[in-house]
């Protein structure tokens, strides 16, 4: 039996993506445990040394 893909969602425009971020309040913010745990498991998935999450607007 063949295994269904699935598609990836469609990201939000750039003006979208900034707006969540200036809602979400995240930039220049302490560190968050859960995005070390996020980029953890990613790194783990992806077998790599490593993995960053950036949240970045359009002046940095």
């Amino acid at each position: 039996m063949r295994q269904r893909r699935t598609r990836a969602p469609v990201l939000a425009s750039e003006g979208e993506q900034l707006a969540a971020l200036r809602r979400y309040r995240v930039l220049d913010t302490p560190p968050e445990p859960v995005f070390d745990r996020v980029a953890a498991v990613a790194a783990h998935a992806l077998r790599a040394p490593i993995a960053l999450i950036s949240l970045v607007d359009e002046a940095r």
